[in-house]
């Protein structure tokens, strides 16, 4: 890997050049602290662009959903396009669905009951009004109740708090995305 300082429209120049991926950052100053973030982000725009190319064909996944721009030989990513493709751009796929397999696993073997895992969806994507997610759902508001007690229950988490929520909402977007 290569570090080079640069104008941001550069970048697509090199890529010309590159057999691979090029990480950009967003723009910063020369400071020591500023020239550590800007580091940083672009080895995330790199990593982010290296774990999206599909396994031997060498074609990112993410030039598909617009994280990536062909240049030439190299593609283009920008750490700025990565927080338009949502939190799930800037995680490891794999890592994020090894998280949402073992969090989500306990609702997953629950019998044959997949409807929880649909229930909980619904919640979380209603803000948690009950009335919105079973009308969603074509249930009553007393089974989804009892649906996302079962899903507390199973899950041993408090549905309330904002940082469970958040977490099983990262959970079910990464098992709906394409592997």
């Amino acid at each position: 890997m290569a570090v080079a300082l640069m104008p941001e429209h550069a970048a697509d120049m090199v890529a010309l050049e590159v057999d691979g991926p090029v990480g950009v950052s967003l723009r910063s100053g020369h400071d020591p602290a500023a020239l550590r973030g800007a580091l940083d982000q672009a080895r995330r725009a790199l990593d982010a662009a290296r774990s999206r190319q599909t396994a031997g064909t060498g074609k990112p996944e993410a030039a598909r959903r617009g994280g990536a721009r062909r240049i030439g030989r190299g593609r283009v990513v920008r750490f700025g396009e990565l927080a338009g493709q949502g939190l799930l751009g800037l995680l490891d796929p794999s890592a994020a669905q090894a998280f949402s397999a073992a969090l989500l696993a306990p609702l997953t073997e629950y019998g044959s009951r997949g409807d929880l895992v649909e229930s909980l969806r619904a919640y979380l994507d209603c803000n948690g009004h009950w009335d919105a997610a079973a009308q969603r759902l074509g249930v009553h508001r007393h089974t989804l109740r009892y649906r996302m007690k079962r899903v507390a229950e199973l899950l041993d988490r408090d549905l309330d708090d904002p940082g469970v929520r958040a977490e099983l909402w990262l959970a079910l977007q990464a098992a709906a995305a394409p592997r």
